[in-house]
């Protein structure tokens, strides 16, 4: 198996993984935690305490 060397970490991809997860109904581990990394480093100190799904839709608990 042959891996791609590291994207940069800078636009968000969410719409992008909706358009995957819509079509496919599966991510790969890759995309997956880059949704989750774009949804994470949007948060801030005002977000302390939220629960959050991957396309950082507020999740009520």
């Amino acid at each position: 198996m042959t891996t791609s060397p590291p994207r940069p970490h800078s636009a968000p991809r969410c719409s992008n993984m909706k358009t995957i997860a819509a079509q496919h109904g599966v991510l790969s581990t890759e995309d997956s935690v880059l949704a989750m990394l774009d949804v994470m480093t949007s948060l801030g100190n005002k977000d302390t305490g939220m629960l959050v799904d991957w396309q950082g839709n507020t999740i009520p608990w």
